[in-house]
């Protein structure tokens, strides 16, 4: 985005999601941190919250909040941890269960891939412990949901972290956790802890079974270009500190920061995918992921990460791809017959 504005000062960059709420607000603030016209990415969402109309709160979820704050770390250049984790286990409680015969099931994905998933009947219980004993690092969801007496499964809440920003074992409480933060069944005492332990295992990306992780290797390679640019951009804004104030409104041209061959991310970014590009993948075998109780606990849905959106809701149908020519007239058109002011409505 930083690029294509920069390369005409004509250019416009439009950004949104399913709702045009979480992940794009998200997006916006680490991209007003990044260009440097903000002191940091939570200023950042402030500002795009407000100009969406709307409290930080209401517009995005927990776990974006969590991220828009690691960006904000990775801007003042504090190294990630290089350490994977053990997870031990994850324990829940006081769940919103509805029924006595329910079961709780438990996901754990990693860098998209999920490495460890189970259910557990509860016997009425609200809080149980889940021995996962599983090895993460970088970006890590968990699941969880409640599986009811006639198989269908309900959403009970999400979470997601980075190993990288981990310390210790990690305790969310509701207001901490997706879903859950906006849901009247869930009490305040409900939690989600990821009992972790450190490891003598370093990070090591494993690009040919998840080319996810080629992105991890520039965040945690402190002498990559990536990092070179990170500590100009901190330099930069550190000399502006105070100095600068962001106005949404304003017709005046933003600085982009300056360009320098030594940090040319974008550059080694590309090299490293073409490099990957020749290497053929090879993902780990299921047997080596679950046990055999494990596996027959599994079903089609639960290979692939169907994340609920922003308000909490599980995953619909595929939408029909839109046609932005045929929206874009009928919009025009609408304009046109009932004078609507699209500009002054969606603030462009």
């Amino acid at each position: 985005m930083e690029t294509y504005l920069g390369d005409n000062p004509e250019n416009v960059v439009v950004v949104h999601c399913l709702t045009g709420k979480g992940r794009t607000l998200t997006v916006c603030a680490c991209l007003l941190a990044w260009l440097g016209w903000v002191e940091s990415a939570s200023e950042g969402l402030h500002l795009c919250c407000d100009r969406r109309g709307g409290q930080v709160e209401a517009l995005t979820t927990p776990s974006q909040r969590r991220y828009v704050q690691y960006f904000s770390r990775l801007l003042d250049c504090e190294p990630l941890k290089r350490e994977a984790l053990l997870l031990r286990s994850v324990h829940l409680e006081e769940l919103p269960l509805e029924g006595a015969s329910s079961a709780v099931q438990v996901d754990v994905f990693n860098c998209g891939t999920l490495v460890f998933a189970t259910r557990v009947a509860l016997a009425g219980a609200r809080s149980v412990d889940i021995v996962c004993g599983r090895v993460i690092r970088g970006n890590i969801v968990v699941r969880v949901r409640e599986v009811c007496a006639d198989g269908s499964r309900r959403s009970v809440c999400r979470c997601m972290v980075h190993t990288g920003y981990v310390s210790g074992t990690v305790r969310l409480q509701k207001e901490q956790l997706d879903g859950a933060c906006n849901d009247p069944r869930c009490s305040d005492a409900m939690c989600l802890e990821l009992r972790v332990e450190e490891t003598a295992e370093e990070y090591k990306p494993d690009a040919a079974g998840n080319r996810l992780e080629v992105y991890e290797s520039l965040l945690l390679d402190t002498s990559s270009a990536l990092w070179r640019e990170l500590l100009y951009r901190k330099e930069r804004r550190n000399a502006k500190k105070g100095n600068t104030v962001f106005d949404i409104d304003s017709e005046e041209e933003k600085p982009l920061p300056v360009k320098d061959p030594s940090r040319d991310y974008l550059l080694e970014l590309a090299l490293l995918e073409d490099e990957l590009a020749n290497k053929p993948a090879t993902p780990q075998p299921a047997a080596e992921l679950f046990s055999a109780s494990e596996e027959q606990s599994l079903d089609t849905l639960m290979q692939s990460l169907d994340m609920s959106d922003e308000e909490g809701e599980e995953a619909k149908e595929p939408l029909e791809p839109l046609d932005l020519d045929q929206l874009a007239a009928t919009m025009e058109s609408s304009e046109n017959e009932e004078g609507h002011d699209f500009n002054s409505e969606f603030g462009v």
